[in-house]
């Protein structure tokens, strides 16, 4: 007995160690027992996993309204009066309702331009005539704006055409130096203007009518030919001599460039003229009395020009011809010519006149301003002059007798 309690006792540090390490094991595998083999959670985890079982057991109750009446009525309640309140007006102004009448339709309008003069220049650089032409664009022009502007030039009674060195300005007004012109022709000038309706105009201002888009002004006509830098007009022809050169008899006139003026030879009389002879820029080069004609050269721009003594009595203008401008004065009509032969005045003689002198002293009427007007002798043309001369001439002529 007594061994069986001293083996007893010397296990009992034994038995404790064993009863220890199976209440560890206990201990350990008691959550694995409990939630099987699943791993352990997080506490947030588990948080939101109580929260969501809790919501889905609760009822969902909707949360109360705001207390607006409460609000509005402690916003609009009316404290107690002071001293800085605004006055009550309880007067308000009445709403005035005026209806606006749409504005009427407007009509765009495209006025035709004008020519309003025809000039004559000359370059005495390059020492050629020039047109000079000014011209403006229409001034009636409403709600539109200019899309082109052309000049037009005709030459003699041909069809009008375009200028390709024209380029119009801003301004109303324009001029322009035509100098692809021709000494001894005539032309007439005209614009065209090509117009649509403003961008910037009102809704009320319509689309122009394809009809009115264009317009072509009046055409203006030169009453003179672009003039010639000479003139040469041949009376006669003198025969050749020996050792002499050829001579013409004629006139001459010339544009002195330098000077600007008019030259005419020996103001205009009828003088000799030899071969080889010059006058400022130009030469008779040639003189042929067989032909009847003269060859000149302007030896500046070596250019020969041959005249024959039929073509010389054709006048040629030197001179720049007058401004022309549009409604310009008439042309003079020529005045009739009183072919009738004037009545032979009754003779006296100095005895009749002396009674005359001596006769009574009777009044003479009282003439008036239009008899007086009708009296006076008028002046007479160079028709009428030459008309007398031919008149006279042929009439005999009869001895007067005192």
């Amino acid at each position: 007995m007594a061994e069986a309690d001293n083996k007893l006792s010397q296990n009992v540090d034994k038995i404790a160690y064993g009863v220890a390490g199976v209440v560890g094991l206990l201990v350990l595998a008691l959550p694995f027992l409990v939630g099987g083999t699943a791993p352990k959670e997080t506490e947030a985890a588990e948080q939101m996993r109580m929260l969501k079982e809790r919501t889905g057991e609760e009822p969902k109750v909707p949360p109360p309204p705001p207390p607006l009446k409460e609000s509005i009525d402690k916003q609009w309640e009316v404290g107690p009066a002071v001293a800085d309140d605004p006055a009550w007006v309880i007067d308000r102004m009445p709403l005035v309702v005026r209806k606006i009448p749409k504005p009427p339709e407007e009509t765009p309008v495209h006025a035709p331009g004008k020519i309003t003069e025809i000039a004559c220049g000359r370059d005495a650089a390059k020492k050629v005539p020039f047109v000079i032409v000014k011209g403006a664009l229409g001034e009636g022009n409403q709600h539109v704006v200019l899309d082109k502007v052309l000049l037009l030039r005709r030459e003699g009674s041909g069809e009008l055409a375009p200028i390709p060195e024209f380029k119009a300005g801003a301004g109303g007004a324009f001029e322009f130096e035509d100098r692809a012109v021709e000494p001894g022709k005539m032309y007439a000038y005209a614009v065209r203007t090509v117009a649509k309706r403003e961008p910037s105009a009102a809704e009320a201002v319509k689309a122009l009518p394809a009809a009115e888009a264009e317009k072509t002004s009046e055409p203006l006509a030169m009453t003179s030919v672009v003039p010639f830098d000479f003139y040469l007009s041949i009376s006669i022809f003198e025969p050749s001599k020996q050792d002499a050169p050829p001579r013409i008899q004629g006139k001459l006139s010339y544009w002195d460039y330098q000077a600007g003026k008019l030259v005419q030879v020996k103001g205009g009389a009828s003088v000799p003229f030899e071969e080889k002879e010059k006058f400022d820029r130009f030469e008779f080069l040639r003189i042929e009395d067989t032909a009847s004609k003269v060859t000149v050269r302007d030896n500046e721009k070596n250019i020969k020009y041959e005249i024959k003594s039929a073509d010389s009595k054709q006048p040629r203008p030197v001179a720049c011809f007058d401004p022309v401008t549009p409604g310009g004065p008439p042309e003079p009509e020529p005045e009739a010519v009183d072919t009738k032969k004037p009545k032979a005045k009754p003779k006296t003689t100095a005895k009749g006149k002396e009674k005359d002198t001596k006769g009574s002293k009777t009044k003479k009427p009282a003439s008036t301003k239009k008899d007086k007007e009708s009296s006076k002798p008028k002046a007479k043309t160079t028709t009428e002059k030459t008309t007398e001369k031919t008149t006279e001439e042929t009439k005999p002529k009869k001895k007067t007798f005192e």
